[in-house]
């Protein structure tokens, strides 16, 4: 008996998947890659999807499905699609770094990107920031965002001046702005985002 793989993360189908998309909506998803790189105050923040004012309705079905599983294949295949359009496609090869996701209170969305990513550029994972307990972001209002702290888990953390901090979704900055902040505002940092909702929040 074939063992069925994991469902499609658009389309949901339950067979004929690979690396976390089928057949017929991998390649469409691939069409909707539009790379952005934005500068947020003295922050580089780089997305592979640009989150249209509706959203997608296959970039909500990826987004949706992600937080749901923890499809390790998906994320590689997504990661891979990132490091070819964005990070390292332009200009001379980056220095190395250090990979830091974001902290989430529940399931760590970030960690899984950051592990794909990892994968790809061969830098070390460095799990270092603390949330506060609390309501998900997504629950909080654009002025409680803006007023989020992180904490490093180790007071005595070493202090890296390269650093790509990590997350799935940018919808105002501020996650990335506070991770930023808890690291000790690193000299070389750059923020690596699978979608950017920013340009339609205003």
């Amino acid at each position: 008996i074939m063992k069925l793989k994991q469902a499609c993360l658009v389309c949901g189908i339950p067979f004929g998947t690979k690396f976390g998309l089928c057949e017929h909506c991998g390649p469409k998803l691939y069409e909707l890659r539009s790379p952005v790189a934005r500068t947020d105050l003295d922050l580089n923040i780089q997305s592979l999807f640009s989150w249209e004012r509706d959203g997608w309705p296959a970039l909500r079905s990826v987004s949706a499905r992600l937080k749901q599983v923890d499809d390790t294949d998906a994320w590689l295949e997504l990661a891979s699609w990132f490091v070819q359009s964005c990070a390292l496609n332009t200009g001379p090869p980056a220095p190395a770094r250090v990979i830091v996701p974001v902290p989430s209170a529940n399931r760590n969305h970030a960690l899984g990107w950051a592990r794909a990513l990892a994968h790809w550029t061969g830098w070390p994972v460095h799990d270092l920031l603390l949330k506060p307990t609390g309501r998900e972001n997504k629950a909080l209002s654009r002025l409680e965002r803006g007023k989020l702290r992180f904490s490093l888990k180790d007071p005595h953390s070493k202090k890296y001046t390269g650093v790509v901090i990590v997350d799935d979704i940018i919808t105002t900055g501020a996650t990335a702005r506070a991770s930023y902040v808890a690291l000790g505002r690193p000299r070389n940092c750059e923020v690596w985002c699978l979608m950017d909702r920013r340009p339609w929040q205003y």
